[in-house]
This record gives C-alpha cells, structure tokens and sequence, in this order.
C-alpha cells in the first residue's frame, strides 16, 4: 500500500456553530471582555480559564490541558504577543468546536479516545495529509499507555499541524520541491508551535 504524502490544511473556516456553541461563545466573550485587562488580551491561563468553564466536550465539563491551550494560543496569536485578542480568541473556539465534531465522529466505539487508524482518518477528513511515520511519531508523543488518543491530545495534534502546515506555506515548503530555511526560522518555529 502506497503511503500518503504529507500536505494539506486543516479545514474550519466554513464550520457552523450548532446553537449550543453560539450560547456558549456569547458566555465566553463576556468572560474574556472580564478577564482581559487594559490591552484586552488573554494570555494562556486566563484563556484556559475560559475554556474549563464554559467549553464542554461530548456534553461533559472537560479541562483543558496547558499544553493544549498553548498550542491553540501559538496558532491563533497572530502577532507573538502570548495573548489572543477577542477576535482571535473566537476564531480559536471555531477551531475548536470544528476538532470536537470531528473527534466525535471518528471516536466510533465511543470509547472517548482516537486510535492510531482512527487518528489517521480524523486528520484525513479535516484536509490534511500525514505519512505513516509522522501518525506513529504522533501516537508516541502524544498517547497515553494504551497507545490511544484523547481529545485534549487531538486538539494539541489539530493544532500543531496547522500550525506546521502553515509554516510550509509561509517558507514555500511543497511535497516536490526542496526548500532551505534558516536555522533561526526552523527554531523560532519549533519553540511557537
């Protein structure tokens, strides 16, 4: 069986609240209007504040890991301040709504947890391609003992592969071509991501 090439982009831009989620985003906006202080930002804990709150996942209160709000905060903070402005902040919870559907869908013995195949498929369906290599590097960074993975830990993958995916982009990386980038933009890179 041939192996996909990695590429693509995660797809969230046409996703459609359900009604839920736009009662949740209105509670969520006063709270960051709350926390936000002279400059009207959020830096990582207040957002995470936020998102345990208010943000449930499959119905049931979750907490957000820190590690997970980071990546969203690096993905969406669109000037490498550290902190997300409202807008910003809204369009990290359409992301986020868009991951959770998708999760759901591809959780389907409903165990509340990915495998590596069910991972695969998940990212595949949010438009984006990875090698084999890159899912089981994945899988080993990122699941817990019995090899599966939660929604915390594909919302940090979702994320980060964005994230990279857009760098390749920004650096004119392409599946055909070879591209140089510099030491200090790859490090840059890896330590926002």
């Amino acid at each position: 069986e041939c192996d996909d090439a990695t590429g693509g982009a995660i797809q969230y831009d046409d996703y459609n609240f359900s009604n839920e989620e736009v009662s949740t985003a209105e509670a969520m906006a006063a709270k960051f209007e709350e926390l936000a202080g002279p400059d009207r930002r959020c830096d990582v804990f207040e957002m995470k504040q936020i998102l345990d709150q208010y943000a449930l996942v499959e119905g049931k209160s979750q907490e957000y890991s820190l590690e997970s709000c980071r990546a969203l905060l690096c993905m969406f903070d669109s000037d490498h301040s550290g902190s997300l402005e409202a807008e910003e902040f809204m369009e990290m919870w359409r992301f986020i709504c868009s991951i959770q559907r998708t999760f759901m869908k591809y959780d389907e013995d409903k165990s509340g947890s990915l495998s590596a195949f069910e991972l695969r498929s998940a990212i595949k369906s949010l438009g984006a391609t990875l090698s084999r290599k890159i899912i089981s590097r994945l899988v080993v960074r990122f699941a817990g003992k019995d090899g599966c993975i939660t929604f915390n830990d594909f919302l940090a993958i979702a994320a980060k592969i964005s994230s990279c995916l857009a760098a390749c982009t920004e650096f004119g990386v392409t599946k055909d071509v070879n591209t140089e980038i510099s030491m200090n933009q790859l490090i840059n890179f890896a330590l926002y991501t």
